[in-house]
């Protein structure tokens, strides 16, 4: 009966009237001990009278929901239906920019909370995990970038990366953004700068978590190089020699590495004196690091090359990145030992 004489309220010609009776209707909604189910019954009602309203009313249900949070995040992907009808009708409306701030809101916030659980399996109500993780981008977050199309995915990941859990999970995130962002623009030269732009604000990501099986890169550290050997054992066939310097990535097992880019283990630590021979990379070091860890991202510039280069953009390639890297090295430099070696 309350909520019928809400809605009976919210009904009214007077527009004061009809905001208290949108906001009684969603505090009504947060109260309900199963909120998902009170939303997906009341917002079929609130996008109907957003339809009636005039701009005023409009923006008030925009507010309420979204500036304000009356319906809370954790829903939103679960209510994108209802999400994407109200903005299929605001897009549409001849006052569409008076509603930008809102869903600038609202994709800026689904898109970081998509990258916040990239990977993770979700869990229902009652407690209860999914049977795997969903795809990924997520419905939600390819929403939010509908809806929002000025967003730099390169600066909102870097800021939520450490909630990543794997570092497979992070490998993924990694992959899209950079992939995405050089997307979003037609022009092949201007996604040359994007790309280094993107790296660039991407360098300090590392992996914070712990994943038995996370694939992990090490660099040699032994004047003449390290083997790569059949199976774990010192006296197994050896398959080659990766000399001082090289980066390789694989699984830690023990005191073996598990190369991931070839086959073979190559030992971390020299039977013989007990000295380490390879050394763990503990993070990104800025574009240099993100390129040694991630393949995909060679492939990414390899690709966007094959493109063509226009004259204009000859500077950047053959001149204007090397610059870029000089410039940043200093900083670098002066930091860890590990950042120095990478640079």
């Amino acid at each position: 009966a309350r909520v019928a004489d809400m809605k009976k309220k919210a009904n009214v010609k007077d527009v004061a009237v009809r905001m208290s009776g949108y906001t009684d209707l969603i505090a009504l909604a947060n109260k309900e001990k199963d909120a998902a189910k009170a939303f997906q019954d009341l917002l079929p009602f609130l996008i109907s009278r957003f339809n009636a309203e005039q701009e005023p009313g409009r923006a008030f249900i925009l507010t309420e929901l979204f500036t304000r949070k009356s319906l809370p995040e954790k829903l939103w992907a679960e209510m994108l239906e209802h999400l994407q009808a109200l903005w299929k009708l605001s897009s549409k409306a001849k006052e569409r920019a008076s509603y930008d701030s809102h869903w600038s809101t609202v994709g800026t916030r689904l898109v970081t909370m998509a990258l916040e659980n990239w990977g993770k399996i979700p869990i229902d109500n009652d407690g209860k995990e999914a049977a795997e993780p969903p795809k990924m981008p997520t419905e939600a977050c390819l929403f939010g970038l509908e809806v929002n199309e000025d967003l730099n995915l390169p600066v909102l990941l870097t800021g939520v990366h450490s909630k990543i859990t794997t570092l497979k999970a992070l490998e993924s995130a990694v992959k899209w953004v950079l992939e995405t962002t050089v997307a979003q623009k037609e022009d092949s030269n201007s996604q040359l700068d994007d790309f280094w732009d993107a790296l660039t604000v991407m360098g300090s990501i590392k992996f914070h978590g712990e994943d038995p099986d996370a694939i992990l890169s090490f660099r040699t550290a032994w004047q003449n190089g390290v083997k790569v050997q059949k199976e774990m054992d010192a006296s197994s066939p050896v398959l080659g020699t990766k000399e001082n310097g090289a980066v390789m990535r694989g699984r830690q097992r023990g005191a073996w590495l598990e190369l991931v880019d070839g086959a073979g283990y190559m030992s971390i630590i020299d039977a013989r004196t007990g000295m380490p021979v390879m050394e763990q990379d503990r993070g990104n070091t800025a574009e240099k690091g993100l390129w040694e860890t991630y393949p995909f991202v060679g492939e990414c510039w390899r690709k966007l090359l094959a493109q063509g280069v226009n004259q204009k953009n000859m500077d950047l390639v053959f001149v204007g990145i090397l610059d870029k890297l000089a410039a940043r090295q200093a900083h670098y430099v002066q930091n860890t030992n590990i950042a120095t070696k990478r640079w």
